[in-house]
């Protein structure tokens, strides 16, 4: 993939060193020396990738990469973060500011050359769906998690997973199986649409996972209704599917404790706000462990962050 690169680098040999390495691999550069000149940069012209370092006069490299990040118009940008420090602390702050990847110097050109062809690589248009819920995918969620904490906006981060998938798909079919999660799509993106836009998304990260971002103080209480509404539906779901038999199984064996599982909704949440900085990374770890713990419950339920 060829791309323009913009190459923010104070020291002049370095530079010339990064856009020679760039030029040869096929990629069009610039450079700018000051921090304070990036943001402006990156809106006049489209770049679809920046080199930055760490250690500039004025404005530093951390913080641009900040500014990048709450800008709504520039915040899906990838950022490669050049610095001379190699401690692991220096590395988790900066892609804790939200870089995507950091390189050491000194460096070869083979070491930068293949970072930067992962990140494009990895980049997804703005307002690509997954084509089987019609949501933002991954990449679109977890790009909106990072310019939300670089924001230092207040905000759930809610994780919603349609349990039991594997045996209904075994009796629905695939077919019957992406109707569930087309249908818990649907019904999470009804459930939002109260708090707007700009406070709720959610996205679709594959099989029968989700993540909402939504409102930190009213999360709790959307799980817990995404759970009734869900229960609510179950019954026109199954006989969507021609399940209806398998329904009155789950029900049933729900009842005696045996049988079948019905179709359940676990949902996993943490928060941001006042005293609770995380990292992107970081708020991801906390639901993942919520989700270790709950499941070993084996059904479904709202399990929070005993700090929120």
């Amino acid at each position: 993939m060829v791309a323009s690169i913009l190459v923010v680098e104070d020291e002049a040999s370095t530079a010339e060193s990064v856009v020679g390495y760039l030029r040869a691999a096929g990629h069009t550069c610039m450079i700018e020396t000051s921090g304070e000149c990036v943001i402006e940069s990156l809106k006049r012209d489209p770049y679809d990738l920046v080199v930055l370092d760490v250690m500039l006069p004025g404005v530093s490299g951390f913080e641009v990469c900040r500014r990048i990040r709450r800008d709504t118009e520039l915040y899906t940008i990838p950022v490669l973060m050049l610095s001379a420090m190699r401690n692991e602390e220096e590395v988790r702050h900066g892609l804790a500011q939200g870089a995507d990847d950091y390189l050491v110097k000194p460096f070869d050109s083979a070491t930068l050359i293949r970072k930067v062809d992962a990140l494009l690589q990895s980049v997804v248009p703005n307002g690509t769906t997954d084509p089987l819920t019609e949501l933002p995918g991954a990449h679109a969620i977890k790009r909106e998690v990072q310019r939300r904490v670089s924001r230092r906006d207040p905000f759930c981060v809610a994780y919603v997973e349609l349990l039991h998938l594997r045996e209904f798909g075994r009796n629905a079919g695939r077919e019957g199986r992406e109707r569930a999660i087309r249908r818990l799509g649907r019904l999470l993106r009804q459930c939002g649409e109260r708090f707007g836009p700009e406070a709720f998304q959610v996205g679709h990260m594959g099989g029968g996972y989700f993540t909402c971002l939504l409102p930190a103080e009213q999360a709790r209480t959307f799980c817990e209704y995404v759970r009734k509404a869900w229960a609510n539906q179950l019954a026109s779901l199954y006989a969507r599917v021609g399940q209806e038999k398998l329904y009155e199984e789950t029900a049933a064996g729900t009842a005696n404790g045996d049988g079948p599982l019905p179709l359940d909704i676990l949902c996993c949440g943490t928060v941001t706000g006042p005293g609770r900085s995380h990292t992107p990374h970081e708020l991801f770890e906390i639901v993942a462990h919520l989700r270790h713990k709950a499941l070993e419950s084996g059904a479904g339920g709202v399990y929070f962050d005993q700090r929120t």
